[in-house]
């Protein structure tokens, strides 16, 4: 009997082994209200074949908006197929193109690119590896019914294969693709982005790479025909100034430092190498690209169990509030980058940074000299948003550390500085319960310390009769972390207890807020109401109130 195929364990690889890398950012959340592209930056991997090695066949007449359209058209099938590419057809609501390109783009424009990319036939592949000659780069048509307009499209099979089994790759980021003037400059990004794609950035180097581009080779990366002459004036800088966009890595000075202007032109600082003689033609262009850090989407999560996710992160009112994800990659970026800063870590000093920013008092000289401290960080943040202010203000703190470092310590100074953040980010996040934009406030039901039984004859009740504990609810201040939490736990998982029998013990902890349950099973136990009383005393500052159930 024949042996049965055994299917790919998953979609990262195919059946000979070439990666198929995963996109970055959804392309629905990128386009769902029209302005969130920027903010999500979507990105999409292409193949070595289709970014250095591409020839058009016949004229070129593709626009900048074209090659961008093409590039999210084959992304969004590269989305839609999760990342299989096969499909005989693909759809993509209309929307979406118009968004990228930008708030001029209109439907004639947009179907004259489509027609353009219907009749432009190209010509890619490697030496030694796969090449495809006269493929088409699209076939697509128009839908309009009640529920709106899409464009459907088919990809041609080379297309596919190619998207579909990646072994030299580069991620592209949609959002300065659409914002690009020149097909120059998306060519000469696909290249630079190819050349970078292996580059990692460390916060013990200056991240700067030269990258050397002769002539023929530029003219090749560009596709330009015209004159050598020419090249320069007519494709190359304007090429250069569409770098502007990319969030990846950006052109530098030879110095190394960015200037503080961002209206200057960035050609003046691409070095041309010439022959020593007078009027010698340019022989290569001499690209500095500083590496920018990774943005928190490039960053993976730290595990964790997902029954410990209720300690991650802090509620906060609207204006900074962060999701719990974050904490999980800010911890395993700052651990990657040598900090030993858990998620708790770099919460706190988030709140420390925060609480320091809006009462103006300083905790270190960081608040006068930091890009991401003090009235500064207010800024971001409101222009921004809290995650990418709070992401920019963890890559400053992992290059150069300062609040991190001294959340490491053990010093009465921190600890104030820290309580008293934790309060205010608790002080916020109630004002914003409370506020006009709660449009219903939570309560819980008001509980009694621990139940009163009425004895029925007219003796004090014995602690530690009428049967064991099965259950008790505590209810832990609103300031209250994980640490505090598992200290509680600890403690009764190591504790006698004073009664005789035992029965299973089951412990939740809630927040006084009511929205945070955590449970605990802690096995059978004898554990009696004095027992419970006795936690009561000895966590009275972190327990509000119990609840005991026999």
């Amino acid at each position: 009997m024949a042996a049965a195929a055994i299917a790919p364990r998953n979609n990262n690889w195919t059946e000979k082994g070439n990666f198929r890398p995963q996109p970055r950012g959804k392309l629905a959340r990128a386009f769902v209200d029209g302005t969130s592209l920027a903010k999500i930056a979507p990105e999409s991997p292409q193949p070595a074949e289709m970014l250095e090695h591409i020839t058009i066949v016949g004229e070129d007449n593709l626009t900048a908006d074209d090659e961008a359209l093409h590039v999210l058209l084959v992304a969004h099938a590269y989305e839609q197929t999760d990342r299989l590419m096969d499909r005989s057809e693909y759809s993509i609501p209309t929307s979406y193109a118009l968004s990228l390109l930008g708030e001029n783009a209109r439907r004639r424009g947009l179907k004259a690119s489509l027609e353009r990319l219907r009749s432009t036939t190209v010509s890619f592949g490697v030496a030694g590896g796969r090449k495809y000659e006269g493929v088409q780069l699209l076939v697509p048509w128009s839908e309009t019914d009640n529920i709106g307009e899409e464009i459907h499209y088919i990809i041609p099979k080379p297309i596919q294969i190619l998207m579909a089994s990646q072994d030299r790759y580069a991620h592209l980021e949609l959002a300065p693709l659409g914002m690009m003037k020149s097909r120059y400059g998306i060519r000469l990004y696909r290249n630079l982005a190819l050349a970078m794609a292996r580059k990692r950035w460390s916060k013990d180097s200056d991240n700067l790479h030269t990258i050397r581009v002769p002539v023929d080779q530029m003219r090749s990366w560009l596709g330009f025909i015209g004159p050598v002459g020419q090249l320069k004036l007519r494709a190359v800088d304007p090429a250069i100034r569409d770098l502007r966009h990319v969030r990846r890595f950006k052109i530098v000075p030879a110095d190394g430092e960015r200037p503080k202007r961002d209206d200057e032109d960035v050609v003046k600082w691409v070095g041309v190498a010439r022959a020593e003689k007078r009027g010698a033609p340019v022989e290569a262009w001499e690209f500095i690209l500083k590496l920018s850090p990774p943005r928190r989407y490039h960053v993976a999560q730290q595990g964790l169990n997902p029954k410990l996710m209720w300690s991650v992160g802090a509620p906060d009112a609207l204006r900074f509030r962060v999701p719990q994800s974050f904490w999980l990659r800010a911890s395993k970026f700052a651990r990657d980058n040598g900090l030993a800063s858990g998620h708790h870590g770099v919460l706190h000093s988030w709140l420390v940074a925060i609480n320091e920013a809006l009462t103006e008092v300083p905790v270190t000289d960081g608040r006068n000299t930091r890009e991401f401290r003090g009235q500064r960080l207010l800024e971001a943040i409101d222009e921004e948003g809290p995650e990418d202010a709070a992401w920019n203000w963890l890559v400053e703190e992992v290059k150069d550390p300062d609040l991190l470092k001294l959340s490491t310590g053990i010093g009465q100074s921190w600890r104030r500085f820290e309580r008293e953040a934790r309060i205010a980010r608790y002080n916020r996040w109630r004002d914003f319960q409370q506020g006009p934009e709660r449009k219903r406030r939570q309560k819980r039901k008001p509980v009694a310390l621990v139940p009163v039984v009425e004895p029925k004859v007219d003796t004090a009740p014995v602690m530690g009769v009428g049967g064991p504990v099965t259950e008790i609810v505590v209810w832990c201040d609103l300031d209250a972390d994980a640490t505090d939490v598992e200290d509680l736990v600890n403690v009764l998982n190591r504790r006698t207890f004073a009664g005789d029998e035992e029965a299973p013990v089951k412990v939740t902890v809630k927040y006084g807020d009511g929205l945070v349950h955590v449970p605990y099973s802690l096995g059978k136990l004898p554990m009696t109401e004095m027992d419970v009383t006795r936690l009561k005393k000895e966590f009275r500052t972190l327990i509000e109130e119990v609840e005991m159930v026999r």
